[in-house]
């Protein structure tokens, strides 16, 4: 009996996010959010997973604390990246492409 109201309960909230009443943010489990959930929150405000992966590796290294779990910092981390913070990013200057010389090509005499 506990798991169909569980099931019903699921199917409760799934139809509030497809009718748009709810956002998949809003959705919280008991156990919390598992870590690809926040990753696929966070990879909704940066669209460039390989830039995803550096700010969450660098925040991660400046905000993590000896006494706590990497993993925990981790899911912060991707917390706040999910919710929109730490998101002023710089893109490096592009150097512009040299000129390519032109070869010019003249028959032997």
């Amino acid at each position: 009996m506990m798991k169909e109201k569980g099931y019903s309960f699921l199917l409760h909230l799934a139809a509030l996010v497809l009718c748009g009443l709810l956002t998949r943010g809003d959705v919280i489990t008991k156990r919390g959010n598992m870590r690809s959930e926040l990753v696929y929150s966070a990879a909704e405000k940066v669209e460039n997973r390989f830039l995803l992966a550096t700010l969450t590796i660098r925040a991660v290294r400046r905000l993590h604390i000896v006494s706590t779990r990497t993993e925990d910092t981790a899911n912060n981390v991707l917390g706040e990246l999910a919710r929109g913070n730490f998101l002023e990013i710089k893109t490096p200057d592009l150097k512009p492409i040299p000129p390519i010389e032109i070869l010019s090509i003249t028959p032997a005499a």
